[in-house]
């Protein structure tokens, strides 16, 4: 999958890319587009950096920042209310988790028997731990007739804004060891790579449109320029399969399920890190009364990096202590010890095993 670089694609070109068309009644796409802007240059710094880490020690990192916004014509993002984010990190492992959002009802008519709902939610969640990132981002923005009858213009002139971003990342250093060879000795390795994520809707979305919503990936690993992969770039190396429930399923895997080759040597130190975001936003209004827009991106059983099988006798250590000798996408063996009854029932087991075959023995030489 990878040349020299295979995927270096640059993240930052969309920077530069025409606002895209609306398609939906609001605020001018220019906001729009200056917002996603913003997202998408924060994506390829945070990536940036959790490439350029030092390579002194590992690190994990997972953030989740979301606001949303309802009111009349254009609301700057100053102005929007961010969600509440908890954190529940621990030993090698970061996680983040937030959601949020807000409503409000118009009502109008002869009678005011006629009513407006609008409202703007997301929600996000990020988990990073040595080899494993996990994402999930949805945002929605609703404004609609309560009983299906068309507005009046200028009776519903709010506007629901919802913006989520998610992300994740993880850096470490593995070194390559062989008890029978010497330092220096060349071994080659395969990393394998793989992002999976399911979507409600098509990623190809313009901004601000429907159903906007993106996801980006970086990675680094020795031998190989950083790799920038982006559901929103020009190319797109993601493949899509539609589900039967409708949604959509993106994936990507280096190497075609070989691996990349890593060319090393016994005693090299190899860094590799990744990071993994989402990122949305979701419009609605003003005067619209059957809209209700968003989408959600769920990465939570990717991405994934580990070496697969390795020559015999080599052996990797990390400085996180993580086997990357393992998919860490499986469950490992607890290998547990029995406790103190178990012991004792199983004694007493073999105990009997072994006097029903005394006696049979016995029963048989009489």
């Amino acid at each position: 999958m990878l040349s020299r670089p295979y995927m270096q694609h640059a993240l930052s070109a969309q920077a530069g890319d025409p606002p895209a068309p609306c398609r939906v009644q609001g605020p001018d796409c220019g906001f729009g587009t200056s917002m996603h802007t913003r997202l998408l240059g924060a994506a390829i710094a945070a990536g940036l950096l959790a490439l350029t880490s030092p390579a002194a020690a590992q690190s994990v990192s997972a953030q989740v920042s979301g606001s949303t916004a309802i009111g009349v014509g254009p609301v700057p993002q100053s102005q929007w209310t961010p969600i509440d984010v908890t954190r529940n990190d621990g030993l090698n492992r970061s996680e983040a988790s937030g959601s949020g959002g807000d409503a409000n009802v118009t009502h109008w008519g002869p009678g005011l028997e006629n009513a407006f709902y609008t409202s703007a939610g997301v929600e996000g969640f990020a988990s990073a731990q040595p080899g494993l990132l996990r994402v999930f981002g949805s945002d929605r923005a609703i404004s609609t007739s309560v009983n299906g009858v068309p507005p009046i213009p200028g009776v519903n002139p709010s506007t629901a804004y919802a913006a989520i971003s998610a992300s994740a990342s993880f850096s470490d250093l593995v070194t390559v060891n062989h008890a029978g060879m010497a330092v220096g000795a060349p071994i080659d390795l395969y990393l394998h790579i793989e992002v999976e994520m399911v979507s409600q809707y098509a990623l190809n979305y313009p901004v601000f449109s429907a159903h906007a919503m993106s996801a980006a990936a970086s990675f680094n690993f020795p031998g190989y320029g950083p790799q920038n992969i982006a559901t929103d770039s020009g190319f797109s190396p993601f493949r899509r399969e539609d589900l039967p429930n409708g949604f959509q399923r993106y994936y990507v895997n280096f190497g075609n399920g070989a691996g990349v080759l890593l060319s090393t040597h016994v005693g090299d130190v190899l860094p590799i890190s990744a990071f993994f975001q989402v990122y949305g936003q979701a419009i609605a209004g003003p005067d619209t009364y059957l809209n209700d827009f968003g989408n959600f991106i769920d990465a939570r059983n990717t991405t994934a990096l580990w070496f697969g099988d390795l020559p015999q006798g080599v052996v990797l250590t990390s400085a996180s202590g993580h086997n990357y000798a393992l998919d860490p996408r499986l469950p490992v063996s607890s290998g547990a010890v029995p406790e103190p009854a178990a012991w004792a029932l199983m004694i007493a087991g073999f105990g009997l095993v072994g006097a029903m075959a005394r006696r049979r023995h016995t029963l048989a030489s009489l």
